[in-house]
C-alpha cells in the first residue's frame, strides 16, 4: 500500500495550527501524526515547503464553473466542474441544481447519478446532489406566488430517482406541510435547508422549529434584516442549532454582515459556499450569459447596469475573504469550508479534518490561500509547484 509522510509544513486543525509535525497517509486515508522521527525508507518524505497543510474544501453549494453547468446535465460538464474544481482547493462538493421544473430537476439527477458513479479520477469527488428550491410547491423560491403545500409523494418521488445520494434540499420556509417534509428528509440523514427572497423572521423560526437545520444563502434568501421585521436571516442568527450558508465575497453579502454572522454563530456553524455559476473561473471579459450581458472583472460579475450577476467567486477566494472581512484566524476560517461543511451532510467522521482514519483529501496552501498542491484520496491531482522542486508523491 502506498504510503508517505508530509513534512515541513504549518498544519491546519480546527482548533490551531500545529508547526513541527508529519502527518502520515497510508492508501486513501490519514494514518497519523507525530513529532518524532519516522524513517524516509518506509515513509517517503513529502516537503510542505512551509506552506500550510490543509483538509480538502468541501463546497456544498456551487452551481457550476468555466462555463459548464450542473443543470446543462451531461456527463462533460460534471466532468468540466469537478476538474476545475481543484484549482480553488475543492477536494469533495455537492452537484447542486437550480430551481427548475420537476422534469428538468429529474433529468439533471438521472446524469449527475451517471457522473457520481463513475467520476474522472483526476478532479474533486462529488459527494451526492443538492436540490435547490426543487418545485415541490408549483412555485419556484422567487415566484409571486409564495408558497403553497408540499406534494409529499412528490417529494418522495425525488428520494426515490436520488437513489441515497441526495444531501441537502432546499424549501421556501413557510411552506405548508414543511414538518412534515423535514421529518421525511431527517430520517434519510438529508439535511433540510430554507431560505426565499422576502421570507420572514417568524416563517423562518417556525421552519427551525420544524426542524430545517439549514439556512441557505444567508442575508439573501431572506427579507432584509429591518428594525421591525429582521427577516429569516436575523431567525438563523439567532438559533444556535442552525448552519448557515455564506458567500463571503463582500459583493453580494457585505463584509459588516460576514463579521456579524461570525461573531455570533462562530466556525463551527458557519459553512462558506462559492454558489458559484458557469462564469466562475473564466477569463475577465464580456460574455452572454443568462440571456444577459455580463462583465466579468477580477472575479466579479456584474451585468450592464453594474448590478451582481451572480456569484463568481471560487472557494478559496471566500476563505481568504472571511479572515480579510472578519479577522478570523485561518483554522477557523478552513473549517468553515471543510468540518463544517461536512458536518451539514453528515460527512464529518470522514471528511473535513486532518485526522487519523480520516480520507487524505488535503491542500498545501500559501498564506493566500492559493493551492499550491490538491491531494485526494491520497493522491496527487492537482499541483501548482514545479516538477523541480517536488519531493516523491507523484
Amino acid at each position: 500500500m502506498h504510503r508517505y509522510q508530509i513534512t515541513n509544513a504549518r498544519v491546519i486543525l480546527p482548533t490551531g495550527v500545529l508547526h513541527g509535525v508529519a502527518v502520515l497517509v497510508e492508501g486513501e486515508r490519514i494514518f497519523g501524526m507525530t513529532a518524532d522521527y519516522v524513517s524516509h525508507e518506509e515513509w517517503p518524505v513529502v516537503d510542505g515547503q512551509g506552506y500550510y497543510l490543509s483538509p480538502g474544501f468541501i463546497d456544498i453549494h456551487n452551481h457550476g464553473r468555466a462555463f459548464a453547468d450542473s443543470m446543462h446535465a451531461k456527463y462533460d460538464a460534471f466532468e468540466r466542474i469537478a476538474l476545475h474544481q481543484l484549482t480553488s482547493g475543492v477536494t469533495s462538493y455537492l452537484i447542486t441544481t437550480q430551481p427548475a421544473p420537476m422534469t428538468e430537476t429529474m433529468n439533471v439527477i438521472y446524469a449527475a447519478l451517471q457522473y457520481i458513479r463513475r467520476p474522472n479520477a483526476g478532479g474533486a469527488k462529488p459527494l451526492g446532489i443538492y436540490l435547490e428550491h426543487p418545485m415541490l410547491t408549483g412555485f419556484s423560491s422567487g415566484d409571486a406566488g409564495r408558497s403553497t403545500e408540499i406534494d409529499q409523494r412528490l417529494l418522495e418521488a425525488l428520494l426515490y430517482v436520488g437513489e441515497g445520494m441526495i444531501r441537502v434540499i432546499s424549501f421556501p420556509p413557510d411552506a405548508g406541510g414543511l414538518e412534515e417534509a423535514v421529518e421525511t428528509l431527517r430520517v434519510r440523514r438529508i439535511a433540510s435547508a430554507v431560505g426565499q427572497a422576502g421570507a420572514d423572521f417568524v416563517s423562518g423560526l417556525r421552519a427551525f422549529e420544524d426542524g430545517a437545520s439549514v439556512a441557505s444563502h444567508m442575508f439573501k434568501d431572506s427579507a432584509p434584516m429591518d428594525a421591525a421585521q429582521p427577516g429569516l436571516s436575523a431567525a438563523a442568527l439567532c438559533d444556535n442549532r442552525v448552519f448557515c450558508e455564506l458567500i463571503a465575497d463582500g459583493i453580494e453579502v457585505h463584509p459588516a454582515l460576514l463579521k456579524m454572522a461570525y461573531r455570533l454563530k462562530g466556525s463551527a456553524k458557519i459553512a462558506l459556499i462559492s454558489d458559484a455559476q458557469s462564469i466562475t473561473g473564466i477569463a475577465d471579459g464580456e460574455y452572454s450569459y443568462d440571456g444577459r450581458k455580463i462583465i466579468v472583472r477580477g472575479g466579479v460579475a456584474q451585468d450592464e447596469n453594474g448590478k451582481p450577476a451572480g456569484s463568481a467567486t471560487s472557494l478559496n477566494e471566500v476563505v481568504l475573504n472571511m479572515m480579510q472581512f472578519t479577522g478570523c484566524p485561518i483554522f477557523e476560517a478552513v473549517q468553515m469550508a471543510s468540518l463544517t461543511p461536512a458536518s451539514v451532510i453528515g460527512f464529518e467522521d470522514t471528511k473535513g479534518s486532518i485526522a487519523e482514519g480520516k480520507d487524505a483529501d488535503l491542500l498545501l496552501i500559501d498564506d493566500g490561500i492559493n493551492v499550491r498542491r490538491a491531494i485526494v484520496g491520497g493522491k496527487t491531482i492537482f499541483s501548482a509547484i514545479p516538477k523541480s522542486n517536488r519531493r516523491a508523491l507523484e
